[in-house]
């Protein structure tokens, strides 16, 4: 299989060499981004959004059920870092800023970012990013950011505040228009990155971070820690402060906003 059989093109509104596979429908868009990185054998890797009208199979972090409505923004980018693994990592700050960004310039809303990868607005998720490793016969190793954006509708059934665009403004940006934007977001903070390194990347991040300084519940695999949120380090990692003053780091969890889980404060 080759790069020609799918039916990707390169829109002029996009950036320069960076290219756009629009499905009516498919099962998951990081899938679809493994398939297609599968395909890739000549070495160089043009990054690709990929998204799809319908998703029926869609997934979040830690395997949860990503609901996927038509109408709402259902993408992927597959996508070559030339980096190490732990450093691809950093990626999904960049796509939480440039997700913040684009709502920001298309619509009236101020949204802001929650640790690790979620997008908020008036303190409910209306969007979160998935970071899955992508590998071929040649041994290349890439990178899928699979993103879903709350455009028109948002789930009720969730263990935290959700909400839409269209709920929140009253009207939301369409498929097309939100990821072109979205792109163009996404390939300026990527060269930022690579030209100044996550330090600047996490100087944005915190400047749009929601809660710090704020107690929150961080959820573990085998734990519950309760505390302030205080940073995050030069690694992404999120530094809580419990109340005898120890800081811990945390690489990955859930965190909730207030000492009950579940409960997100303003």
């Amino acid at each position: 299989m080759t790069l020609s059989e799918f039916p990707v093109v390169f829109p002029p509104d996009f950036p320069d060499a960076t290219g756009l596979l629009h499905l009516t429908e498919t099962g998951s868009t990081n899938d679809e981004a493994r398939r297609l990185f599968a395909s890739q054998l000549e070495g160089h890797v043009s990054p690709i959004w990929i998204m799809t009208d319908r998703q029926v199979s869609g997934r979040g972090r830690m395997g949860r059920n990503w609901s996927s409505p038509e109408g709402n923004l259902m993408t992927s980018l597959m996508c070559k870092p030339q980096c190490d693994l732990a450093t691809m990592g950093q990626l999904g700050f960049v796509a939480g800023l440039a997700v913040q960004a684009s709502i920001q310039e298309m619509t009236s809303l101020r949204a802001k970012l929650k640790w690790p990868n979620d997008v908020l607005i008036e303190g409910a998720k209306c969007a979160g990013i998935l970071l899955e490793t992508l590998s071929n016969e040649a041994q290349d190793i890439g990178l899928a950011i699979g993103i879903g954006v709350n455009l028109q509708h948002h789930p009720t059934d969730t263990p935290y505040p959700a909400i839409s665009l269209n709920a929140a403004a009253g009207v939301s940006p369409t498929t097309r228009d939100m990821i072109k934007v979205l792109a163009l977001h996404f390939d300026r903070l990527r060269v930022l990155w690579e030209s100044k390194g996550f330090f600047a990347i996490r100087t944005l991040w915190l400047e749009q971070a929601y809660g710090i300084g704020k107690e929150i519940t961080a959820v573990l695999t085998n734990e519950s820690l309760t505390g302030i949120f205080r940073d995050i380090d030069a690694e992404g990692r999120l530094l809580l402060e419990k109340s005898d003053g120890s800081i811990h780091l945390i690489a990955a969890g859930d965190i909730f906003f207030g000492a009950a889980k579940g409960k997100i404060n303003d």
